[in-house]
């Protein structure tokens, strides 16, 4: 979106936040290993296809350092937003999942498995529940952490 970085900073500067935004892909981060003490994915990790989505947790764990925090937002599997487009097979996702409007809806477990899939432990998997005009919003509040002692 234009203009999405700058608006990025302008917000980030007047919270006192030692943040900035990037244009990226999340399935390739622009980043060392271990860059990031904490990184923040809202309303984005739902566009992606499912390989989008396994890379992108790959890279979110690789860019955090041992003990570094991630809090990541999906959409669950009974929110009223998975109405707004036809029911999509895995396979039948486009390619960036950008394209498509919403890909990856969820439940507790398939997120627990991602999550942990990915190397990530999980700290904290919230719903969060919201009414609007129409339907029942939920969201899904995972924070998740690479452990500090790892194998191998």
């Amino acid at each position: 979106h234009p203009g999405a970085k700058a608006r990025g900073r302008r917000v980030a500067r007047a919270q006192g936040l030692p943040a900035w935004p990037v244009r990226a892909s999340a399935a390739a981060l622009p980043f060392r290993d271990g860059y990031a003490s904490f990184v923040l994915a809202m309303a984005s990790l739902y566009h992606l296809t499912p390989q989008e989505l396994t890379a992108a947790l790959a890279e979110i764990r690789r860019v955090l350092p041992p003990g570094g925090v991630a809090v990541l937002h999906f959409l669950d599997g009974h929110d009223w937003r998975r109405t707004l487009a036809p029911e999509l097979r895995p396979e039948e996702a486009s390619e960036p999942g950008y394209r498509a409007l919403v890909t990856c809806f969820c439940g507790r477990q398939a997120l627990e498995e991602w999550l942990q899939a990915a190397g990530l432990e999980v700290l904290s998997l919230d719903l969060r529940t919201s009414a609007s005009p129409a339907g029942e919003m939920r969201d899904w509040i995972a924070t998740c952490a690479r452990p500090v002692a790892e194998d191998g």
